[in-house]
């Protein structure tokens, strides 16, 4: 508690000095512009521009001070919140009992309204109903191997697809039943933005061109969107990445297409949705009634309008069509389960292998045993003859090797000659 309030204390300060930082500053934006009009600095152009410019470097400090002030505020906001929730138990338990006295019909059915509270089964509700899904979570709250159950119960003829920026050696077991072709596994905090772009486009790309159909659907996992793909791709690309997925889910159904994002953020602008697209989603979330903290519950409702668990629920709380219940136990097979790769044959004709796609052939028969990135590709000679300069169009020439398995994809989403991984 002295913790707590002392944080609240200091950030109390902090936005009083932001406050008063960014009205000072605005002040002497104005009283600058001000004096750059009095005619005898008007006729004096260097200390009119200085002026000007000094103006203008007062006002960027201003509107600094002034994001910075916000952010405190939200803060502060949030512990007011958890106060709140706090004075409430406080004065619940300390008003004379006759005040909040029930009568004794009414005891039993509190007891049975207990009781009623139902259990999930996120990972079996997933997998029995196909659908584009956001499974939301706070850190250590058991999102992924909720998600990591799910896959592993999801149909064999599902054709599955991974974006892992996290690539933790303990998870390696979750995503046993993903065809190693087709994840994307990778350290974000090692990568520059542009780097986690390529490799994120890379696979998605691959994803996209694959072909799928309502009998062997296809099934995209992002793990950790957010923060991981949030901070780690570049702004732009991060936004038309979330913006294509959108897509996928409001039209992917009609053409065999899904997708599985999880991710920390409870906020809709962190996960590049509006409250138009946010339909498209199905909504789920997981936390724990005591180690997870209350202001990310109160997140969850004000941004995804999702009603915070009641206190009677203890241990791993789970959400499903926004009603929280107990979680049931399950457990993930560490037991690796290809699933088999049959479904080449019936998913449809394969694509024709054509001059471009001999061209690449042919530059990766030169560099056998290497790990080509994309960008290599579009960079070299015979990319700027053939045209294929561009990831996308380089994408769409490789789809025919990846087929046949000419060519295979390695888990850091580049790509080698035959399957020497």
């Amino acid at each position: 508690m002295t913790y707590i309030l002392t944080e609240v204390a200091d950030r109390e300060r902090l936005a009083n000095q932001a406050r008063m930082l960014s009205l000072l500053t605005w002040a002497a934006s104005l009283l600058m512009i001000g004096f750059a009009l009095v005619p005898s600095i008007r006729r004096n152009p260097l200390a009119r521009a200085a002026l000007i410019f000094s103006a203008c470097g007062m006002t960027v400090a201003s509107r600094a001070s002034a994001g910075n002030l916000a952010a405190h505020d939200r803060v502060l906001q949030d512990f007011r919140d958890i106060s709140d929730n706090q004075r409430q138990q406080i004065i619940y338990e300390t008003l004379s009992p006759n005040h909040l006295m029930k009568s004794a019909e009414a005891v039993p059915v509190a007891a049975a309204a207990i009781d009623q509270l139902p259990t999930h089964d996120i990972s079996r509700a997933l997998s029995q109903s196909l659908k584009s899904t956001v499974l939301l979570g706070a850190p250590r709250s058991g999102k992924g191997y909720a998600m990591a159950k799910a896959i592993q119960l999801v149909p064999a003829t599902v054709d599955l697809w991974l974006i892992d920026p996290k690539d933790d050696p303990n998870e390696s077991f979750y995503w046993q039943r993903v065809p190693v072709r087709q994840r994307c596994r990778f350290d974000v905090t090692t990568l520059e933005p542009e780097a986690v772009t390529d490799k994120v486009m890379g696979l998605f790309n691959q994803f996209l061109l694959s072909p799928s159909s309502a009998d062997r659907p296809k099934l995209l996992v992002v793990d950790e969107c957010s923060p991981g793909l949030a901070k780690g791709m570049m702004p732009k690309a991060y936004k038309a990445f979330m913006g294509r997925l959108s897509t996928i889910c409001s039209v992917g159904p009609s053409k065999g297409k899904f997708v599985w994002i999880m991710a920390q953020s409870s906020t809709v602008e962190d996960l590049a949705m509006s409250n138009g697209n946010k339909a498209s989603f199905r909504l789920c979330a997981v936390g724990h009634a005591k180690n997870t903290e209350r202001s990310w519950f109160i997140s969850l409702n004000r941004s995804m309008q999702i009603d915070t668990p009641p206190e009677s629920l203890t241990g791993f709380i789970q959400m499903l069509n926004n009603q929280w219940g107990y979680a049931a136990p399950f457990e993930v097979e560490k037991t690796a389960i290809e699933p088999e790769d049959t479904h080449r044959a019936s998913a449809g004709k394969a694509p024709e292998i054509n001059q471009k796609a001999l061209e690449i052939l042919s530059y990766f028969e030169g560099h056998k045993g290497e790990h080509i990135s994309l960008r290599q590709l579009t960079q070299a000679s015979f990319a700027r003859r053939e045209g294929l300069t561009s990831q996308r169009a380089m994408t769409e020439a490789l789809s025919p090797l990846l087929w046949s398995e000419a060519i295979t994809a390695t888990q850091d989403g580049n790509y080698v000659f035959g399957d020497r991984l």
